[in-house]
C-alpha cells in the first residue's frame, strides 16, 4: 500500500496527543505488521488503529494517507448533549428523568468491612 492511493483517513487529537487512522480497506498481512511495528493498536469499536504521536507514526501516516487532518473540538458539547439525548431515546427514557430522578446507588450508604 506504500506509495499507492490514500487509504483511509488519519485525524491528531491534540486532546490526548494520538493519531487515530481509519483505514478504507482491510490491511494485507505486511501492511499490518508494519502498522503493529510502527506503535499503532486496533480500537476495534471505533474501527481505527490508534497511537501517540511521535515523528515517526507521523511519517507512517503520511506515507499511507497523504494529510493528517486535526480534530478541530475533540469534546463538543453540543454534539454530546445530542448523542446522550439519542442513547437515552433509545433506552426509551427521556434526559429529564434519568437527571431528575436519583439513583439507588447515590442514595445507599456503604458499611466499610473492619
Amino acid at each position: 500500500m506504500t506509495g499507492s492511493a490514500p487509504n483511509g483517513v488519519a485525524v491528531y487529537n491534540a486532546e490526548d496527543d494520538t493519531l487515530r487512522w481509519t483505514p478504507d480497506e482491510r490491511l494485507d498481512a505486511n501492511e499490518y505488521a508494519l502498522v503493529k511495528a510502527a506503535g499503532f493498536k486496533w480500537w476495534g469499536r471505533t474501527g481505527a488503529w490508534v497511537a501517540v504521536w511521535t515523528p515517526g507514526r507521523e511519517d507512517h501516516l503520511l506515507a499511507r494517507v497523504g494529510e493528517i487532518t486535526h480534530e478541530a473540538d475533540p469534546d463538543d458539547p453540543q454534539a454530546r448533549v445530542q448523542r446522550f439525548a439519542g442513547h437515552a431515546a433509545a433506552s426509551g427514557t427521556t434526559a429529564s428523568a434519568v437527571t431528575a430522578a436519583p439513583s439507588s446507588a447515590a442514595t445507599r450508604t456503604c458499611a466499610r468491612p473492619p
